[in-house]
């Protein structure tokens, strides 16, 4: 719902106020006037991609169809807040529409600050926004890419007479990552005492982690984390199909490698360990009953801090025995840069 936030501010000190606007050559939040409507140029703005060790940082480009709070504050104060949707004009530039009438941010003449929230959304995912409480925080949860940015002394002024909307180029402000980007990688090297022939029915989670996360408007980073607990998990690789292990699924040195999806998850400390659960089925053949399928359940647990904004690459890597000892799995983590380089660039990322 559209809302607008006013100062009660007497008659007479209005009147000196406004009489003294009229002799300012720099505005103020205080100069009242004919209101404008705000909106924003989204071409050439992003989100920025914190670096891995053997990296620099990247940029990625926004995408039409993410939904974005904006807010407003002269200090500490709201004054006004829109809700946006970037699409993509008839030129190809990148602007913002209000979602509805009534949710574009509407300013008179002052200096501002911005805040800018949105879930980012995958290629796949219906756009979303978040929701902001009464309070004026927001309860991230586990799974969503939740995005930041900020203004700071924005001044808002016509430029001619007549005018009703000042456009804000957004490309000097790009987008921060709140979550943690992870994913899962299960590798099978090519020196195996019995070389496993299909996978089936795998799951790989990622258990014990905080419940959520809070942001609290005006600001640009989370402000509390939710209590770490089992329940609080996230699904890294999962399929139930049985997939036989082919040439077409090898690199060098293993026989197979499978990745996952990116995902996202609320950043913790290392005070306590990450822990995982892996199940599957392991087809391998032997020398009397052909082809036999066996389960494999192991839970492994690792001490590392996930960081605001940092992709890692949690990597199972698989020891297969057959018949005469169990399989046996290990866990190493690679810090990642997920940015997709032109063609003939140099130094990419295959993890």
């Amino acid at each position: 719902m559209k809302r607008y936030y006013y100062r009660l501010i007497g008659l007479a000190f209005t009147s000196v106020l406004l009489a003294a606007c009229t002799q300012q050559d720099e505005p103020s939040s205080e100069s009242g006037g004919q209101r404008l409507t705000i909106d924003f140029n989204f071409t050439g703005a992003g989100v920025t991609v914190a670096p891995s060790a053997t990296r620099a940082a990247a940029v990625t480009d926004m995408k039409a169809g993410t939904e974005f709070i904006v807010r407003a504050y002269t200090g500490a104060i709201l004054v006004d807040d829109g809700i946006y949707k970037i699409t993509a004009d008839g030129s190809g530039k990148l602007v913002s529409e209000p979602t509805d009438a009534g949710n574009s941010l509407s300013l008179t003449r002052g200096t501002y600050d911005f805040y800018f929230i949105s879930y980012y959304p995958p290629e796949s995912s219906t756009p979303e926004c978040p929701t902001v409480k009464s309070d004026n925080t927001v309860e991230v949860d586990n799974g969503k890419d939740f995005i930041t940015t900020s203004i700071q002394g924005m001044k808002i002024q016509s430029d001619y007479d007549g005018q009703v909307t000042m456009t804000i180029p957004m490309a000097a402000y790009p987008f921060s990552h709140l979550c943690t980007r992870v994913k899962a990688t299960l590798e099978i090297p090519t020196e195996q005492v019995v070389a496993p022939t299909a996978i089936e029915k795998i799951s790989i989670t990622m258990d014990n982690l905080p419940g959520n996360a809070t942001f609290t408007f005006p600001g640009t980073s989370f402000t509390g984390y939710g209590g770490r607990a089992d329940e609080n998990k996230v699904s890294l690789l999962a399929w139930t199909e049985k997939k036989k292990i082919t040439a077409a699924d090898a690199s060098d040195g293993f026989l197979a490698r499978y990745s996952s999806a990116d995902g996202f998850v609320i950043p913790l400390n290392d005070k306590e360990p990450l822990k995982f659960n892996v199940v599957m089925n392991v087809y391998y053949k032997n020398s009397t009953s052909g082809e036999v399928c066996k389960n494999f359940t192991q839970s492994l647990e690792l001490t590392k801090a996930l960081l605001p904004g940092k992709s890692y690459n949690f990597v199972f890597t698989l020891s297969y025995y057959g018949d005469y000892t169990p399989a046996d799995l290990t866990l190493n983590v690679q810090e990642f840069t997920p940015v997709v380089l032109k063609p003939g660039g140099a130094g990419g990322d295959d993890n």
